[in-house]
């Protein structure tokens, strides 16, 4: 009995020691992932439209070599600079500021040989920092390092700066319009990422003025907009008023881009809201229609607007239009015009005719607005939206 309970213990204890070793090699596996790169493991991740450019500039510092990799869908030669590829395992793992500290004390120990960390690596990181948010310490030691280095400035280095002060300072946007400027002076050329990201960050700072500088510096370098310029560059006009020029450039979106571009159905939207807004009430009405016979689907904001338009201006006939329209549409039970015309209600002597567009767009007598959705992002969308239609 004795020999039988020892058998037992045994097995138990033998079963436990197997599982926690189990359990060790998977924790391993999650928290150093791949990290035998002598081997020339695939350390492929989400690949950037910058990598073609990265690539370019990796193979000319590194030289020839056996041993390969992929990383961040970049072919590099591990033989050559082991720095980068230990730099673009640090950023794989989300680890950015451990790649500055890295690039620092690699300055520090090869400046006793005379010798300096590769740019590739400086690139890389800028290249992570401008698509993901981190601290603007991380960005100031790597500009920094980049100093003491003497790296060489480049358009992809010098455009993923620009796109790191877009995302991370938007209510100070003056650093990243000096940067932008900076690097147009000393003759490079800026990419339309970069472009875009300004212009939407200006738009965001209520600076419409510099979006249409933008716009116009495009051409000094033959660059051909994007659809988001130009509908960027349409909230620009809307926003000061000029919208002669807005719907210039909703035809010159129409003949660059062609009439099958998915952008199409929301710059006719931004530019039925820029006419409504201004009170060219008949031009509204017509690119609305416009839209439905090409087939685009503009959402309520467009009906909304004119809707508070016609309220504004004690407009019954295009009040109850618009109602019918979004009645017809489909969109009468969207939470935005619910909540728009709830607001409308609260105007002194806009009581009656709102009722009367309730009642045409099918709601019941003395209906309420729908409940505001749960998430924070979703309110926020909603309220800059009332903001907007209902000042």
């Amino acid at each position: 009995m004795q020999e039988l309970l020892l058998c037992v213990v045994s097995s138990l204890f033998l079963v436990a020691v197997w599982a926690a070793f189990n359990a060790v090699c998977r924790f391993r596996g999650q928290v150093y992932p791949k990290q035998n790169v002598s081997r020339g493991i695939d350390f492929s991740t989400e690949v950037s439209q910058d990598t073609s450019q990265l690539r370019r500039y990796t193979d000319q510092e590194a030289s020839s070599g056996v041993a390969s990799s992929t990383l961040l869908g970049v072919h590099i030669n591990i033989s050559a600079e082991p720095l980068l590829v230990e730099v673009m395992c640090l950023l794989h793992w989300g680890r950015t500021g451990a790649a500055v500290e890295l690039l620092r004390a690699a300055r520090s120990a090869r400046k006793s040989m005379g010798e300096q960390p590769p740019p590739a690596c400086f690139r890389a990181v800028m290249q992570r920092l401008a698509r993901a948010r981190s601290s603007r310490v991380i960005f100031d030691r790597l500009i920094e390092e980049m100093c003491h280095t003497g790296c060489p400035t480049d358009a992809l280095t010098e455009g993923c700066c620009v796109r790191y002060l877009c995302r991370e300072a938007l209510t100070n946007i003056s650093n990243a319009l000096h940067a932008y400027d900076s690097m147009l002076a000393i003759g490079l050329t800026p990419d339309l990422r970069t472009v875009e990201c300004l212009a939407a960050a200006c738009l965001h700072a209520k600076r419409p003025d510099a979006v249409k500088e933008l716009f116009a510096g495009l051409e000094v370098y033959n660059l051909r907009p994007t659809a988001v310029l130009y509908i960027t560059l349409m909230h620009a006009c809307g926003a000061t008023g000029d919208v002669n020029r807005g719907l210039e450039t909703l035809e010159l979106m129409k003949k660059d881009l062609g009439g099958k571009v998915p952008q199409l159905a929301c710059a006719y939207a931004r530019a039925v809201q820029m006419c409504a807004q201004n009170e060219r009430v008949s031009k509204a009405e017509g690119l609305l229609l416009e839209a439905r016979r090409a087939g685009l689907n503009l959402g309520p904001v467009p009906a909304v607007t004119l809707i508070t338009t016609a309220v504004k201006t004690n407009d019954s006939r295009l009040a109850l239009r618009m109602a019918t329209h979004l009645r017809k549409e489909g969109l009468a039970c969207s939470q935005l015009a619910a909540n728009v015309l709830t607001r409308l209600a609260e105007r002194p002597g806009s009581n009656h005719l709102v009722e009367s567009v309730r009642k045409e767009m099918g709601y019941r007598e003395g209906g309420t607005a729908f409940p505001m959705p749960k998430k924070k992002k979703e309110r926020a969308d909603i309220f800059e939206m009332l903001r907007a239609l209902v000042p």
